[in-house]
């Protein structure tokens, strides 16, 4: 039987701000056996981050993550630290590099690159 949880009873200045009830989650969700292996991706584009961003955030993978996995980063850069795969950029650089009209880095359309079908080749479950 699910239980239901009253979030707000307030009234201000004359106005009734009451939230709809809501149902209560399921304790436990069940979402199957854990893969055999994961993929753990990152993108590093550009040059205002460190190399050593890149190998904290591997280590603290290697430290946390208790299966199988495979560190991958997507990179327009050639020193990709040892034991981490690079994958090129699938954007084409001319999207990536400097600003918008906006004054904005366009970097970040190397992050969109991650979403390109079989870019993880065969991997069927990846952590980006």
């Amino acid at each position: 039987m699910s239980r239901m949880i009253t979030q707000s009873l307030l009234t201000t200045n004359g106005v009734d701000l009451k939230t709809p009830k809501i149902f209560e989650p399921p304790p436990r969700v069940t979402v199957g056996e854990p893969p055999e292996k994961i993929t753990v991706a990152c993108v590093w584009w550009g040059t205002a981050y460190p190399i050593k961003y890149v190998i904290n955030l591997r280590n603290m993978v290697a430290r946390h993550l208790t299966i199988p996995y495979e560190f991958v980063c997507i990179s327009d850069r050639d020193d990709v630290p040892e034991g981490i795969r690079k994958i090129p950029t699938p954007v084409p650089n001319e999207l990536c590099q400097g600003k918008d009209q906006g004054g904005n880095s366009k970097g970040w359309w190397a992050k969109v690159g991650l979403y390109k079908p079989d870019l993880f080749g065969d991997a069927k479950r990846v952590l980006y």
